[in-house]
């Protein structure tokens, strides 16, 4: 298991259960991928398993998601990449710390108590 900041696992968590719930509320399992490319299925897959790597455990819908938000952020409709598990925690991490700072775009900080 990789270490990843415990002041941020809190956010770490907010980010995945608001992605989960955020994503279970648009569409069903059946209707999913709606149209995903392949790279792009296959960047989420990379996300999936950076979030295992710090110890949870996200189906690739919710990887999905978070990868989704994260070049939402950026400005971009998908960032190309993750290239590795590791690039893919640099990007969870910065995220994490946006959301900690209440500056993330998607608004996961909003339910900060």
């Amino acid at each position: 298991m990789t270490p990843f900041p415990d002041n941020l696992r809190p956010a770490l968590a907010r980010m995945i259960e608001r992605s989960t719930s955020d994503y279970a509320a648009v569409t069903s399992p059946d209707q999913w991928p709606l149209s995903a490319l392949d790279s792009e299925l296959a960047d989420a897959e990379i996300v999936r398993q950076a979030f295992g790597e710090v110890g949870y455990t996200v189906n690739l819908q919710t990887a999905f998601t978070v990868w989704e938000i994260y070049s939402e952020g950026l400005a971009a409709q998908w960032i190309d990449g993750p290239r590795s598990v590791a690039d893919a925690l640099v990007a969870i991490q910065a995220l994490c710390e946006n959301i900690a700072a209440g500056q993330d775009y998607a608004g996961f900080a909003e339910s900060r108590q």
